[in-house]
């Protein structure tokens, strides 16, 4: 089995920990351990966990001071899909990993992809052709890091993220249903009453914009792709979804 590109294992573990599936945690836990992760970047990052050699820490504070992180040597930085959108699928997926095996080398490991995946987005998040898909993730892999080690850095990059983020459009459905999540997932922690009525804004734009009466689906809002397609991703809806049944 290979992941690639979802939130995988990071999903998995909160539906096989919620006592409905109870009866199926078993199968669960199995489809998360034997996910495994294939890629130039993910050899590095695992190489240098095994090494035993002392680790850097992902710099979230020079990103969120603005600063461009030099690339690593082994990193796909011109590609959204395989390389930036992959990494941070991958961090919080080895984050779900060793919350539910408890192997502290995959936390490693996820520190050292989120390396990899800061190095791009500080030199890339200004480039909207380049994150057309998106940014968010970089946002939510920092909070599955927060969760997972209480470090305050990883959620001020959360909420430098999101003061910046208000202030753009979404290029797209993916980017909409991508950020929707993240404000979902942070506002249980921070209780902040302007991510709540931030998420409610966001929801009122897609149910306005995207929603598709005669389909019942939610599809694309951007005025570049909408055009050219009448369909609906089933990965975006299903993200959709699950944070308005939060919310009814």
């Amino acid at each position: 089995m290979r992941q690639s590109n979802q939130w995988m294992c990071r999903n998995l573990y909160d539906i096989g920990h919620d006592d409905a599936f109870l009866a199926q945690r078993q199968k669960l836990e199995f489809l998360c351990q034997n996910t495994w992760y294939v890629s130039p970047a993910m050899d590095d990052v695992r190489n240098k966990a095994e090494s035993g050699q002392p680790l850097p820490e992902p710099e979230v504070e020079n990103v969120r001071r603005g600063e461009k992180l030099p690339y690593d040597p082994i990193i796909d930085p011109d590609r959204y899909t395989h390389g930036f959108y992959w990494y941070t699928m991958t961090v919080s997926n080895l984050i779900a990993q060793n919350s539910w095996f408890n192997d502290q080398q995959l936390l490693s490991q996820a520190k050292l992809m989120y390396r990899k995946t800061l190095q791009i987005y500080s030199n890339k998040k200004t480039d909207p052709d380049f994150m057309f898909g998106g940014d968010a993730p970089v946002a939510i892999a920092a909070l599955d890091l927060y969760k997972a080690t209480n470090q305050q850095k990883y959620l001020d990059f959360v909420n430098t993220y999101i003061s910046e983020r208000q202030n753009r459009p979404f290029t797209g459905i993916d980017d909409a249903a991508s950020y929707l999540f993240l404000l979902d997932q942070v506002y249980p922690l921070t209780q902040n009453p302007q991510y709540l009525s931030y998420l409610t804004n966001t929801i009122s734009l897609l149910q306005n914009e995207s929603f598709n009466l005669n389909t019942g689906s939610f599809q694309e809002i951007s005025p570049l792709l909408k055009p050219y397609l009448d369909i609906f991703d089933v990965r975006t809806n299903s993200l959709i979804i699950s944070v308005l049944l939060n919310h009814l």
